[in-house]
């Protein structure tokens, strides 16, 4: 029996601020430190989510660390969590990731703005129904571009 293949309609679809909370509510969970990937296109909002997330922890006297996957190896302390972001496709990132941590992401982001699933490029859409990511976020303020 072959599994149907899972399409964007299947992932979890966040706005912005539901997707801050889903990123907290991990990185609260973990007991060592967790590595979120954030994937989209220039000007989707990974920056932008990152920073909220980062804010909102420091505030609790929690920090974490915001990077490309390829900047890990430099992190100057040991931080709650790993936020990294990068465009996709994601295999780059996994592999550097899962070098430096020896396992893989607590969770796979995908990013960008409203609309976007309607014009996401085939290597994006076999990462959706490879099951690569854990959710998706909608972003209302990004800057739309194809992904």
């Amino acid at each position: 029996m072959i599994d149907r293949i899972r399409t964007p309609e299947d992932l979890p679809i966040y706005t912005f601020d539901q997707g801050v909370k889903f990123i907290e509510r991990i990185i609260d969970e973990c007991e060592h430190p967790a590595v979120i990937a954030i994937h989209g296109q220039p000007n989707s909002g990974k920056s932008t989510l990152c920073k909220k997330v980062l804010e909102n922890f420091a505030r609790e006297g929690k920090y974490g660390y915001m990077a490309y996957p390829d900047e890990i190896y430099s992190v100057p302390y040991e931080p709650k969590f790993y936020l990294l972001q990068d465009t996709p496709p994601h295999d780059r990132a996994t592999r550097l990731i899962i070098a430096h941590f020896k396992r893989g992401p607590n969770a796979r982001i995908l990013i960008g703005p409203r609309g976007f699933l309607n014009t996401i490029q085939l290597s994006t859409q076999n990462d959706i129904a490879n099951g690569d990511y854990t959710i998706i976020i909608d972003n209302d303020h990004a800057t739309r571009k194809q992904i």
